[in-house]
């Protein structure tokens, strides 16, 4: 339920904040999960990374991996 009046200032055009009538349906699950009016609710984002983002992140990736087989060698009696 909807408090009559308007959100925060900055608030987007249609949000506004809960009635205290309204935080009876709020309530929280197993797990620590949230739920609404008897509803779980989920929240999702998709990421979406830009291409130099990308090759970044796979460079990275590809380091950590290049160091931890290097970190590895020792065992196996070989010297990086």
């Amino acid at each position: 339920m909807r408090a009559a009046e308007p959100g925060a200032p900055g608030w987007p055009d249609g949000v506004h904040p809960i009635s205290m009538e309204g935080l009876s349906l709020l309530g929280i699950g197993p797990g620590n999960r949230l739920y609404w009016d008897g509803q779980p609710i989920e929240i999702s984002r998709r990421v979406s990374l830009s291409w130099w983002q990308t090759v970044l992140a796979t460079t990275t990736a590809l380091g950590a991996l290049a160091g931890g087989v290097a970190a590895l060698l020792p065992f196996f009696g070989l010297k990086p």
